[in-house]
């Protein structure tokens, strides 16, 4: 697989993992810290991943 389709594929991973935070930041606002709202937030931080190995951190 080439080096730009593999960073084009996880830029839209990493793109995916950023509209699923915007929506659990948003019901958090909406209705406090419910679950698994909450506990999805504090897990994302796997989503730093993809950005390094697509160089784009």
């Amino acid at each position: 697989m080439a080096t730009s389709k593999l960073a084009n594929i996880l830029l839209d991973a990493l793109e995916d993992e950023r509209k699923a935070e915007a929506t659990y930041a948003a019901v958090i606002e909406k209705f406090g810290p419910v679950r698994p709202f909450s506990n999805i937030i504090a897990r994302l931080i796997h989503q730093k991943c993809p950005e390094g190995l697509a160089g784009v951190a």
